[in-house]
């Protein structure tokens, strides 16, 4: 905490902790893996975070359809506040082809989020659907 903050915190008669603030906006950098086994794949959905340092990594398969896609991402904006995590990913359809079938079936997709400076903390992740 800057010495500042701390010393404003003290003579407000707050506690340094609830100086630090409760929301921010970070960047991160997300990795894009297809699992084997297509649609048939086995899935680990539980969110999984290691810890290297200052980087944070987050760990999660996602269900897309055979349709969809996610778009690696160097630079991500993600959303703090408190222990939730928010980021918005993008997610491409592509498009049906006419007198062509649809597969209907849904696939894992293993991501990874790595975040550098992230405050420990039991963080929940929530990636949203980039509006299109």
């Amino acid at each position: 905490m800057p010495i500042a903050s701390l010393m404003l915190a003290l003579l407000l008669g707050a506690s340094p902790a609830a100086a630090t603030p409760d929301t921010a906006t970070l960047s991160g950098l997300l990795e894009v893996h297809e699992r084997d086994g297509g649609c048939s794949g086995d899935a680990n959905t539980d969110l999984r975070v290691q810890v290297d340092g200052t980087r944070t990594t987050f760990e999660q398969d996602v269900w897309l359809s055979v349709r969809e896609s996610l778009d690696p991402m160097d630079i991500l904006e993600i959303t703090r506040e408190g222990t939730a995590l928010t980021a918005t990913v993008n997610v491409h359809v592509a498009p049906i082809e006419p007198g062509r079938p649809v597969p209907a079936c849904i696939r894992p997709v293993n991501v990874r989020l790595h975040i550098d400076g992230l405050p420990p903390g039991d963080y929940t992740l929530q990636l949203k659907r980039a509006e299109s």
